[in-house]
């Protein structure tokens, strides 16, 4: 999705000011101007009935080319906008209209840093957790003796239940025996 936006914002280009041109439609309309486009959905929030956003968000046109849907929150009735990519990024608006624009941007924005920080620190942690696990892998359970040591005293345990409850075992408690004791104990 960082790549999307990062291609979205080269096409739409710049203003004649310099600053990032805006790509953005509501119902097929073509917005440049943010307190515009926070207008216009405003105006399709004032279509919809509150509670059919509650239950369900509703397409109401693209942001640097990321679809975006329209939903209430029904517990706050906080009007959001969904981002809607590889994810779904939830972006409450607030209560300036000609802010809707740079608040989906600052949501657009972050996955760049989050790509970022993903390859600087997650990732690398997990290969080294990754090749640690790998290390170990081909050793013996640590916990043999101790696992071998409880099996005998759970085999013993199930003789003596099977001997109050007047089944006399005439062979040895098998694992699957062993097992189905294990269950019924948890």
């Amino acid at each position: 999705d960082a790549a999307k936006y990062a291609a979205a914002k080269e096409k739409a280009g710049k203003t004649k000011e310099g600053k990032q041109a805006l790509a953005a439609t509501v119902k097929g309309a073509k917005f440049d101007n943010a307190k515009d486009f926070g207008t216009a959905i405003d105006g399709e929030f004032d279509k919809v009935d509150g509670k059919t956003l509650e239950n369900k968000s509703i397409k109401v046109g693209s942001f640097y080319g990321f679809p975006i849907a329209m939903k209430r929150n029904w517990v706050s009735k906080t009007k959001s906008l969904i981002l809607q990519g590889s994810a779904e990024y939830l972006v409450e608006l607030g209560e300036s209209s000609a802010g809707y624009a740079t608040r989906l941007k600052n949501r657009l924005d972050h996955l760049e840093k989050q790509v970022q920080e993903l390859e600087q620190k997650v990732i690398p942690e997990h290969q080294e957790e990754l090749g640690l696990l790998q290390e170990r892998q081909g050793e013996p359970f640590e916990k043999t003796e101790e696992l071998e040591k409880m099996r005998a005293e759970l085999t013993a345990l199930g003789r003596k239940l099977q001997n109050i409850a007047g089944d006399q075992p005439t062979e040895e408690v098998t694992d699957e025996q062993v097992e189905d004791i294990e269950k019924k104990i948890k």
